[in-house]
């Protein structure tokens, strides 16, 4: 191989070069055209390259200058011919021609082809140009060139897909070397002949045409090179299929199958006859369910998933009885996805199986497979069984999808044995039917406490507003365990339109009901809050009978505002029981702690100390402030210094409470420490104190990075129980990350918790339970597993903004919003790490596992401290309590189905394609689909169910799908689907003509693809058409596209201008396609880039406008 001397970067202008070349065009005259060109014709390697910079600049901008373009190219193709041109020149003179270069400089480029330097160069320049005469130019090198050159030369006309090269290629196939007899492959190090020959089938593959695949099926290369020759011939096969070939597509496939390859590699060769001829690979298939190989055996069984047609169910039903267990519950799994209800009784028979994951197969197929009759069964199943078979029992009755479900359960769940009903009225809580809440209610106050619990729980999830009297009388007349009325309560209450409607029920009851019967009552007015309730329960905190005083007590301590802040510290002070006076204390201290203002929050603890007289209260007041990480809490503590009967304890608050201040508020630490160390003699309080005074004198380094300490399991399970004492009532702490230290929390067969990808970080100076972290630029993603479909599961976490002031976050789980864009407490303005608690819904962890996604909703990115899962005590759904009512879909409401599921580094779907769904969503116009099997999806017949396709996804280096599913999905829009494309959509489908007639406009690889990604402003063009009529500009960050190409005719709504180039270009436009209408943006490329609120209302009006609703704004 030629050394060709350093490479400069091929392509558009970094923003800093751009930068630099600006500045220097303000200091120096700038240069000329024929200054630049003179200059760079004499530029060698080391020399200044201004000259360089200039001319790249030009050609950037001459992108959609065609004239210019061409001149340039002449200008440049003049360096190259020159042999008075410097080698580094020339060099440069092809990368740039890549970007400009036409069949004019192909004469130049072959000529270069017979120098030794530079024949490589030219060769790369010539396989970038279009055209006859460039191909004609590479195919040369087959004879000229030697060796690797010649590797590079075949690389090209593949990359080129040239089929006039074929019969050379085809012979260089053969060219490869067979070790010798009782050689082992492995021992022989592959010769140019070798790697020449695996070029040569990699090209073929590319070409993908009939000779190329009968050069191909001829082709045997040596065990060292075989991939690279099975990899060609599935390539070439699919590029038949997609150009109606499928004959010679159908033999290379079947090649692969049959040959004495490693079962992967012919497997694979399998799954590409299952796409090109599904009739002629039924049968393989069929046959090789039978397979004693598991691996054959599970893949045929994943196959069959796309071979549609009752016969091919029928097969797969007269398989079913000749496999092992295992083979079984895969085949009952793919037959429950098929949803061909023929195969219902079969599988059904199966749910008698002795083999437990045969039958929960069985039972859980149900749900797609069976009818309504099935309801009683399913509900015994879930009362009477234990383990995999009740779980799946109860996913089936879920998830049934029998259109008269939903009726047939609210009717089953009223009669029968008891067990059997509360499973079935669980299933009405996991299916929201919102029509079943006056059974839920008669179901309430059956004579079976289990049927009545699982009403109220049910009730707590789908209970309208309007059965809220109805509960609180239940509560009133209730004996016994009350904590499932209680948290029915308290849900419905939460989805009352007038908040002050909670209260007066609750009160009315109070007043009514006889002793016993207060205490429930005034936990549900604790939680609930109002002036009326708060006096309500002030009222009955002396009250004879010591339950109700002690309900009234609690209450007051768990108030969700600051109101009963002085009766607490009464209480805290004058309370005759021991107890009482904890528990106020723990309550004030916990108000005082969420007081915004510092001047207020000292004030509030420092109104503590008078109360304290005795040893034993100062121990209490204590032990209460060392949980309190406030500079409020710490002078307190140090006040105790001087109190012999308490400076023990006092120097351990003061030690503790300073621990979690040293980085957040160091000057209030530095004073405290002072004063420890002055009048402390204890040896192990005056080492930690030095200790904690130097920590403190230490300023963290803005943006720096500390050592994140190693995996401590101690340290870790003192914060978790720590944790353990803040929880909410009813959980208990399961797993705890002290994120960056912590990967990984759990054990097997219960809950586990796990961080995915992100780094690990610690700001410097910052303390390790706050000031460590998992980071990464878009999300920081976590995933709990081993979750108990009966418990229910909240999530805790704590965050910090230690060195900006800038960060701003949300919280989701499995697509789901747990928490909306929150801003995080900034280190950089002395605001302490906050620990924050969100329910998570019991239908996403109904299924033992759930994804959380912790998303960057600003800037510099995102940052998680520390991640906990709590766990309910009993069972139902608690983790729901207060949770808003989703909102309710419109019965009309247009279906969307978002295709998606094709990576591409910096195309993160499995972030973007839920955030998109969620905007659209908001809409209660659409209901939301996301597919991530695009081909099947587009292939689909159901595609003409939905309204509107969002084509959201990117087809990069991928073969186009078959003919019949283009033809379906062009279908789909002709006849009036409407069509969204998002982001690189438009580089969709790259060698099927009829798409840019459908898109509008598309993705050119020629041409600049987009500026650097950053901020820029979206400006409406269009003002009067509906999708944009008073939709305001709006900035986004985002790819500002420069790429899109193509004549069909469309209207532009929305604009954005280069900063590169001072053009103007389109971010969002329309067009019609048959009968169906098209909406376009270019916008989308990360999570990042929805986060402005102008994009979720431009994609919502664009798909509302697309289904044909009026109005598009809502």
């Amino acid at each position: 191989m030629v050394f060709l001397g350093p490479i400069r970067p091929i392509g558009p202008i970094c923003p800093i070069l751009l930068g630099c070349a600006l500045l220097a065009t303000a200091a120096e005259p700038p240069l000329t055209l024929d200054q630049a060109f003179a200059q760079v014709a004499a530029y060698d390697y080391g020399q200044p390259d201004k000259a360089l910079h200039f001319l790249e600049l030009e050609i950037v901008r001459a992108a959609t200058d065609a004239p210019k373009k061409a001149q340039l190219a002449e200008r440049l193709g003049a360096i190259l011919a020159d042999a008075k041109s410097t080698h580094a020149a020339r060099v440069w003179c092809c990368q740039q021609l890549l970007l400009v270069g036409t069949e004019a400089q192909v004469a130049v480029l072959a000529k270069l082809l017979d120098d030794e330097k530079l024949a490589e160069m030219a060769r790369f320049t010539l396989e970038g140009i279009p055209g006859e005469a460039s191909l004609a130019a590479l195919r040369t090198c087959l004879d000229k060139f030697k060796g690797m050159p010649l590797v590079g030369a075949v690389n090209s006309l593949g990359i080129r897909r040239d089929a006039k090269s074929v019969p050379a290629l085809a012979k260089l196939v053969g060219g490869a070397s067979v070790p010798r007899e009782g050689t082992r492959d492995r021992d022989v190090p592959p010769t140019v002949h070798d790697l020449l020959a695996a070029a040569a089938a990699e090209a073929l593959g590319k070409i993908g045409n009939a000779e190329a695949a009968a050069a191909l099926a001829k082709a045997d290369l040596p065990p060292r090179q075989m991939g690279a020759l099975h990899d060609a011939q599935l390539r070439c096969a699919q590029l038949l299929a997609s150009a109606g070939d499928t004959a010679n597509a159908e033999r290379l496939c079947e090649l692969v199958w049959v040959s004495k390859r490693p079962t992967a590699w012919r497997l694979a060769g399998l799954a590409g006859l299952v796409k090109v001829s599904k009739e002629k690979a039924t049968p393989l298939v069929l046959d090789a369910l039978g397979s004693d190989e598991p691996l054959i055996q599970a893949s045929a069984v994943q196959l069959t998933k796309e071979l549609p047609g009752e016969k091919v169910t029928a097969a797969l039903v007269q398989r079913l009885g000749g496999l092992d267990s295992k083979g079984q519950a895969l085949l009952i799994g793919v037959l429950a996805e098929r949803a061909d209800r023929s195969a219902a009784p079969a599988v059904a028979n199966l749910m008698d199986s002795r083999d437990d994951v045969v039958r929960a197969a069985a039972i859980r197929a149900m749900a797609s497979l069976g009818d309504s009759g099935l309801l009683p069964r399913l509900g015994a199943l879930a009362a009477n069984e234990k383990g995999l078979v009740q779980q799946a029992a109860r996913a089936a009755l879920a998830a049934l999808a029998a259109k008269d479900a939903d009726e047939r359960l609210v009717a089953a769940a009223a009669e029968g044995e008891p067990g059997v009903r509360a499973e079935l009225i669980r299933a009405v809580a996991a299916r929201r039917i919102a029509t079943a809440t006056p059974a839920l209610l008669k179901a309430a106050a059956d004579a079976d406490e289990g049927v009545r619990r699982a009403a109220f729980d049910a009730l707590a999830i789908v209970g309208a507003p309007e059965c809220y009297p109805k509960l609180v009388e239940s509560l009133a007349a209730a004996q016994g365990d009350t904590q499932a009325i209680e948290k029915a309560i308290l849900a419905v209450g939460a989805r009352l339109a007038n908040p002050a409607d909670r209260g007066t029920p609750l009160i009315a009851a109070l007043k009514a009901v006889v002793a016993a019967a207060k205490p429930p009552l005034l936990r549900v007015l604790g939680a609930t809050g109002g002036d009326d309730a708060l006096a309500a329960v002030r009222a009955h905190i002396s009250d004879a009978e010591a339950a109700v005083g002690d309900a009234a007590v609690r209450a007051l301590a768990a108030w969700p505002d600051a109101a009963p802040a002085a009766d607490l510290l009464k209480l805290a002070k004058d309370a005759e029981s021991q107890v009482h006076r904890v528990i106020a204390l723990r309550g004030y201290l916990r108000l005082a702690g969420e007081e915004k203002g510092e001047a207020a929050r000292l004030k509030m603890l420092e109104a503590i100390r008078p109360i304290a007289t005795t040893p034993d209260a100062k121990r209490l007041l204590l032990s209460a402030l060392s949980d309190a990480p406030d500079a409020g809490a710490l002078q307190v503590a140090v006040s105790f210094l001087d109190d012999a009967e308490v400076k023990g304890e006092a120097a351990a608050a003061a030690l503790r409470i300073g621990q979690s201040l040293a980085a957040t508020n160091r000057q209030a630490v530095i004073e405290a420490t002072k004063t420890l160390l002055a009048k402390c003699t204890d040896e192990a309080v005056v080492k930690q104190a030095e200790a904690l005074h130097d920590q403190a004198l230490k300023p963290p380094q803005s943006g720096g990075a500390g050592s994140v300490p190693d995996y401590d399991k101690k340290r870790s399970d003192g914060m978790k129980a720590d944790l353990a004492t803040r929880a909410p009532k009813g959980y208990k702490v399961v797993c705890y990350l002290n994120c960056g230290p912590d990967a990984s929390d759990g054990e097997k067969g219960k809950p586990t918790l796990r961080v995915g990808d992100a780094q690990a970080y610690r700001w410097a100076g910052a303390d390790i339970r706050y000031g460590t972290c998992f980071f990464t630029g878009d999300v920081v993603p976590f995933e709990a597993a081993g979750l108990d479909p009966k418990k229910a599961y909240q999530l805790g976490f704590s965050w910090w903004d230690c060195d900006h002031d800038t960060r701003a976050q949300s919280v989701w789980a499995e697509g789901t919003k747990l928490l909306d864009k929150t801003k995080l407490p900034s280190g950089a303005r002395g605001e302490k790490a906050v620990e924050k608690v969100v329910p998570i819904p019991q239908a996403l962890t109904a299924k033992g596992s759930v994804r959380i996604a912790f998303r960057n909703e600003a800037q510099p990115n995102c940052v998680v401290s520390e991640v906990w899962l709590l766990e309910s005590e009993a069972d139902g759904a608690q983790g729901e309590v207060g949770a808003p009512e989703p909102p309710k879909a419109d019965p009309n409401a247009k279906k969307v189905l978002i295709i998606t599921g094709i990576d591409y580094p910096g195309h993160p779907w499995k972030q973007t394609a839920p955030l998109l769904a969620d905007l659209l969503r908001k809409d209660t116009r659409l209901t939301v689909d996301v597919d991530p099997d695009w081909k099947a999806a587009l292939a689909s017949p159901k595609l003409a169910d939905y309204s509107v396709v969002v084509l959201h996804m990117m087809n990069w280096e991928k073969p186009d799908p078959p003919a019949e599913t283009l033809a379906n999905f062009q279908k789909f829009v002709a006849d009036g689907g409407g069509l969204v494309l998002v982001h690189f959509a438009c580089g969709s489908f790259q060698k099927w003509p009829e798409f840019v007639k459908i898109a509008g406009r598309v993705w050119n690889p020629k041409m600049r693809g987009h500026d650097p990604h950053g901020k820029f402003t979206v400006e409406p063009t269009d003002v009067k058409h509906p999708i944009t009529e008073g939709l305001k500009p709006f900035e986004t960050l985002d790819e500002l596209y420069t790429c899109l190409d193509g004549e069909t005719p469309m209207t532009i709504l929305a604009k954005a201008t280069s900063k590169v180039d001072k053009k103007d270009y389109p971010m969002a436009f329309v067009l019609e396609y048959g009968k169906g209408r098209v909406f376009h943006s270019p916008l989308g490329h990360d999570a990042r880039a929805f986060a402005a609120e102008g994009v979720g209302e431009l994609f919502r009006r664009g798909t509302a406008w697309a289904a044909g609703l009026t109005p598009v704004a809502k």
